[in-house]
């Protein structure tokens, strides 16, 4: 279920996320490098990110889909972490999409 759409906005990704329950404007920004190897790639911000609020976090990855961000956000309004991929479609300048889906094992909630 595609849940946002994001454009590039030079540093990251600006965009919203549309559901039942949320209609959020999110930027997703490069992390500063760390050298711990499980340290987050992106960083995500609700609202703008010099004033908003950290919400989750990101890792790129290719694909035969082809690039995708994996995104984790939390609220604690959130029964459990909201996870979905930010992909990229095959045109460029088309925007990218947030695809949401429902973990199959109530463990995995």
């Amino acid at each position: 279920m595609i849940i946002g759409t994001f454009r590039n906005n030079g540093d990251g990704y600006i965009g919203c996320i549309h559901t039942l329950t949320l209609n959020a404007e999110v930027n997703i920004v490069r992390a500063e490098h760390a050298d711990d190897e499980d340290a987050p790639e992106w960083r995500v911000f609700l609202g703008h990110v010099e004033d908003g609020v950290e919400i989750g976090v990101g890792r790129s990855d290719l694909s035969l889909r082809g690039f995708i961000i994996t995104l984790e956000m939390d609220d604690p309004a959130l029964g459990a972490p909201l996870c979905a991929n930010l992909l990229r479609r095959s045109r460029s300048g088309e925007p990218l999409r947030l695809r949401w889906t429902r973990s199959d094992t109530p463990e995995q909630r």
